[in-house]
This record gives structure tokens, C-alpha cells and sequence, in this order.
């Protein structure tokens, strides 16, 4: 997560998953899908995509769902620059 950690950005996200993201004087409303809330505290930019995936299968959570979740989720996050993929070692 970039600027605010995972956990407070989930806590930003209003009921119907809405995440409201500020740009000086504009805001920008991003929706998101609503098991988003459950995956951005799990970003703590140590975990891979693939451990956020294996967190989530473990909750019941099948590899396809997570992964159309996660690809809704980042290029929300990714088109106003609060989400960024380090590569692999």
C-alpha cells in the first residue's frame, strides 16, 4: 500500500463499498468489490499476491474468486497510485 497502510483504507471504505480518495480539492469515489475490505488490511507489503491468495483460500475463499477480487481491487488502487507491485526477488 502506498501512503496509508491496508487497515486504514479499509476503514475508509464507506457501506457500499465505495473507497473516497483525495487528490488536494478533488475527490475521487473508487468503488470496490465489497471482500476487498477483507484483503487490503493483508497487504503489508511483505506479503506476495500469491501469500494474499493462499490467506484466503485458507478462508474459504476459492483461488478464482480471490483472483477476480484482486483484479478489481488493484486496478482500482493501481489508477490513482495507492497500490504498488514490488517484483520478485
Amino acid at each position: 500500500m502506498r501512503e496509508m497502510p491496508g487497515v486504514e483504507v479499509a476503514r475508509r471504505m464507506t457501506p457500499d463499498h465505495v473507497l473516497p480518495v483525495e487528490f488536494g480539492l478533488l475527490e475521487v469515489r473508487l468503488p470496490l468489490p465489497p471482500q476487498a475490505r477483507g484483503i487490503l488490511p493483508l497487504i503489508d507489503g511483505e506479503r506476495s499476491v500469491g501469500d494474499l491468495a493462499a490467506l484466503l483460500d485458507q478462508r474459504g475463499v476459492p483461488a478464482d474468486r480471490f483472483g477476480a477480487i484482486w483484479a478489481q481491487s488493484f486496478a482500482a488502487l493501481e489508477s490513482v497510485n495507492r497500490v504498488l507491485l514490488r517484483p520478485p526477488a
